[in-house]
């Protein structure tokens, strides 16, 4: 894939089963784990939300729900990634079987309260370890994305520790 350069919109899709949320985590920069998200690319916001379901899981979202937006500073690999302006929907109903993206998705699960709890202490572990506040999103995405110890065994990407923590854990 050609370097692209960044549209600094992106979309997140929460998926909810049994009491879990799905949760990826990424092969590729930024190192972590995440929900299913991506760039617009020249879609509308629900576009990319339906797309990057289906590139990252395999399922295809029936229904999607606005949750919440913001534009946050956190660096992506694209050329001039350095903010997005995030939309962050819930795929109210949504269909088929989870196959994760061999390019995207390291690995894929359902995440229960104490999986997410404990991904998230993960995260404000590593921030403390490098002195940086777990706010500062773009600091920490680039010095999580440098340290071997985070690559073996990371907690949520920057973004997402946000996103979460504003969404009570999901």
């Amino acid at each position: 894939m050609a370097d692209k350069i960044c549209d600094h919109k992106s979309v997140g899709i929460l998926v909810k089963k049994d009491g879990a949320i799905l949760i990826i985590e990424r092969k590729k920069f930024p190192a972590g784990f995440a929900l299913p998200a991506g760039h617009l690319d020249g879609d509308s916001f629900q576009e990319a939300a339906e797309r990057e379901l289906k590139e990252e899981t395999g399922i295809a979202a029936q229904k999607l729900e606005y949750l919440l937006g913001e534009e946050l500073p956190n660096p992506c690999r694209r050329e001039n990634g350095t903010y997005h302006q995030w939309q962050v929907f819930r795929a109210a109903s949504w269909q088929g079987e989870i196959r994760p993206s061999r390019d995207e998705t390291k690995s894929i699960e359902w995440a229960h309260r104490e999986r997410i709890f404990n991904l998230g202490k993960r995260t404000e572990t590593f921030a403390a370890k490098h002195k940086i506040p777990v706010t500062e999103l773009s600091r920490l995405t680039t010095a999580f994305s440098e340290d071997p110890e985070w690559q073996s065994s990371p907690g949520f990407e920057p973004v997402w520790y946000y996103f979460l923590k504003n969404l009570n854990w999901g």
